[in-house]
């Protein structure tokens, strides 16, 4: 037999397996590479500048065709700290699931469906986003051991349900305690118009957000919603707003409660962008108000690092202002800054600047009455 025809059949054997495995393959990588170039002003005692990193990650997703309409799909993806090296597999998300006509089952973690219902109402780039408003009154941002149900795709709805969280029985002191998750959200989009819902219910959640302890909470409860809607205007001017109520059965910190209360808080926050070519300009604002419901058990916490009050029960004002310039789809550069103005000086919103403050109530850390943030920064999509 010709030498050289052996040597092709032998390589065909080697080639041909990897050939199929790589036609069968629809594995994606995907991620997101950004850092900044930021100053932060705390508004108590540290001016800094330096990068940060502003959310990089990486992740790998994939799917295969069952048949008869049905696929099983993933999802892993991981931090990835740029500025200082570093991050945590699958700390991010993490999903195996079902899909097909009936919607999709999905096991594992991830951001929680009200944390995206959030989501969808701030178009900023960096670690002093509009989301971090929202996060101030102990809603889930990524929750742990999740069972999501999402709904079908129909005449412009979407959605799902979730629970979550609820490895945590047992007793905490001499108290039994149950915790569990609960989470929903609906969408509504047509054209230039979308409407968004979103639903959280919290039970003595284990090491749950905002609260002293790492144990769970005996007798917590808390319920939040959202509802808002964006429109884009005929000559590209996209305008969103959104209104929030928290409701929670806590006490002490990082509210500064004494005792017990069943405590309210509603927010308001509202966006607009426009293009001009490839240049994208943003505004951002956000109200929140005072916690109602406190009565007397509502105090002032002492900071110890400089002996600054904080009243943490007070409201907040959050501005925000980008301009970004697109390279491309997937590379542009933005300079974007946030201001936290902090009623009474209460803490309540910190920007970036927070992270390298030293205040903190109740192992919270704080921003100063006025902290500010601003940032030039990169991002590449792959």
């Amino acid at each position: 037999m010709n030498k050289k025809l052996v040597a092709a059949l032998v390589a065909g054997a080697f080639v041909a397996p990897l050939a199929q495995a790589a036609e069968g393959s629809n594995v994606t990588l995907y991620g997101i590479a950004q850092v900044a170039f930021s100053h932060w002003d705390n508004g108590s005692s540290t001016k800094k500048h330096g990068l940060e990193d502003t959310g990089s990650r990486i992740g790998f997703k994939g799917e295969e065709v069952l048949g008869g309409g049905m696929k099983a799909f993933f999802q892993i993806e991981s931090s990835a700290s740029l500025d200082q090296g570093g991050g945590t597999f699958a700390s991010r998300e993490g999903w195996v699931g079902l899909k097909g006509g009936f919607g999709g089952v999905q096991l594992g973690r991830g951001k929680s469906l009200f944390d995206l219902a959030q989501e969808a109402f701030d178009p900023f780039n960096s670690n002093s986003t509009l989301i971090n408003t929202l996060q101030v009154d102990g809603t889930y941002y990524r929750v742990n051991n999740t069972i999501r149900y999402t709904l079908p795709a129909f005449a412009g709805f979407s959605g799902g349900v979730e629970y979550g969280d609820m490895e945590g029985k047992g007793t905490q002191g001499t108290q039994g305690v149950k915790p569990a998750f609960y989470s929903a959200s609906l969408r509504y989009e047509n054209g230039p118009l979308f409407v968004q819902t979103g639903y959280e219910h919290l039970k003595e959640v284990s090491g749950g957000p905002q609260t002293e302890t790492a144990g769970a909470i005996p007798g917590l409860k808390g319920d939040s919603y959202i509802i808002g809607a964006g429109y884009t205007l005929p000559f590209g001017l996209g305008l969103q707003a959104a209104y929030r109520h928290m409701e929670r059965k806590v006490s002490g910190a990082p509210y500064g409660i004494s005792g017990t209360a069943k405590i309210k808080r509603d927010t308001f926050l509202a966006n607009a962008q426009q293009s001009f070519g490839p240049v994208t300009l943003k505004l951002g604002f956000v109200q929140a108000g005072n916690l109602k419901g406190c009565g007397s058990v509502c105090s002032t916490d002492t900071i110890a690092a400089d002996g600054t009050q904080y009243n943490v029960t007070k409201g907040a004002r959050w501005y925000t202002a980008a301009a970004e310039y697109a390279f491309s789809k997937r590379t542009w550069v933005y300079l974007e800054h946030a201001t936290a103005d902090n009623k009474s000086n209460s803490g309540l919103f910190k920007t970036s600047a927070g992270s390298v403050a030293v205040d903190t109530v109740g192992g919270v850390g704080l921003g100063g009455k006025d902290n500010k943030t601003t940032s030039l920064g990169i991002i590449h999509l792959f």
